[in-house]
């Protein structure tokens, strides 16, 4: 997804207000059209109950398109968790879109006790 907040931060979010917060600060500029008028209107955010789930989010900063970030697993080990993020960025051959974007990512899942911790993998991929 390509988000609206362009800062370079993970969050754990652990309560419905900042859930809301976050959700609207990732969709600022989601328009539609109303009344042959395009207005601002954030989506609204999916439903978590945080007495059970947390939400997990990260975002990779401002980047011209192509960009990419992804949680791609959680590893829960004694009393730590471990997000696993992959970073990905073009390289070789590809074509890179001038236009700015913010990648992010977000999940829902157990909450969690554990210490969490964010391992990031960069890698590059090749289009030719």
């Amino acid at each position: 997804m390509f988000s609206d907040n362009c800062e370079r931060k993970n969050y754990i979010i652990e309560e419905q207000k900042d859930w809301v917060e976050l959700w609207k600060k990732a969709h600022s500029r989601t328009y539609r059209i109303e009344n042959s008028r395009m207005v601002t209107s954030a989506p609204t955010p999916p439903a978590v109950d945080f007495k059970k789930q947390m939400v997990i989010a990260v975002f990779q900063g401002s980047r011209t398109g192509s960009y990419s970030i992804e949680i791609t697993r959680l590893v829960r080990q004694g009393n730590k968790l471990t997000a696993f993020v992959e970073e990905k960025s073009p390289g070789r051959g590809c074509t890179v879109m001038s236009g700015l974007g913010c990648p992010s990512h977000m999940i829902v899942t157990d909450k969690s006790n554990r210490d969490l911790e964010f391992s990031l993998k960069q890698s590059t991929f090749n289009c030719r």
